[in-house]
């Protein structure tokens, strides 16, 4: 895929993989979860590309503070600010034509949020949208599978790690730390089955998010 890098007007900057012709019939914009980055979509990526050829463009791209993006201000980690920053990413990567949005978690969030936030760009532009596990409930009703005393436990861990987190600034977190929590993240993200491969690019992708990301978008996500 080709490589971009998206200016926003507060100088974060976007990066961008496009494949597929510019006049192609619909152009999907696919859109990860909290932590993740456009690698998520690899899978989809190679799938849609074999079964539709050129008549499909696919754009993804990590959000602001994930990935090979540049890092964000605290003030600026809100499910708003990504929405308005997906409405940047369509006006400059695809100003034409029909588009799908696909979102899983925070990428659905987000979604939401750009069409609450531009509601009429929105309607003329949007032939379809995937949601893939994401909410417009937050976190509250999340049990991860647990008892509902353990789970306000792990809710109140969380929320409390999240702000000391959002207060480390540039940092990500270390390789050391991430393979330790491999279990963990396995146990979190993946069903009875899960190919190793996607394990490691999981853990590469949090340790690409800085921790003022990991941490500062936990609040507007619950």
């Amino acid at each position: 895929m080709p490589d971009l890098e998206l200016r926003l007007p507060d100088d974060v900057r976007l990066h961008v993989s496009v494949t597929g012709p510019v006049d192609a019939a619909v152009t999907a914009v696919l859109l990860h979860g909290w932590t993740l980055d456009g690698r998520s979509w690899h899978r989809q990526v190679a799938e849609l590309r074999e079964r539709f050829g050129g008549r499909v463009r696919l754009v993804t791209y990590d959000a602001r503070g994930h990935g090979r993006s540049s890092c964000l201000a605290l003030r600026d980690a809100t499910l708003a600010q990504l929405g308005d920053d997906l409405a940047a990413v369509i006006d400059e990567i695809v100003p034409s034509g029909p588009i799908v949005l696909v979102g899983h978690s925070m990428g659905g969030m987000t979604v939401m949020e750009y069409a609450h936030r531009h509601p009429d760009r929105f309607a003329a532009r949007t032939a379809g949208l995937v949601f893939v596990s994401t909410t417009a409930e937050g976190h509250t009703h999340t049990a991860y599978g647990l008892s509902p005393r353990i789970t306000r436990l792990i809710r109140l861990a969380e929320t409390t790690g999240a702000g000391v987190l959002a207060r480390c600034g540039g940092w990500r977190p270390p390789h050391a730390l991430l393979r330790a929590l491999r279990p963990s993240i396995r146990w979190m993200l993946f069903g009875d089955r899960c190919d190793p491969a996607d394990i490691r690019l999981v853990t590469s992708a949090v340790a690409r998010a800085t921790l003022r990301s990991i941490g500062g978008f936990r609040a507007s996500i619950g």
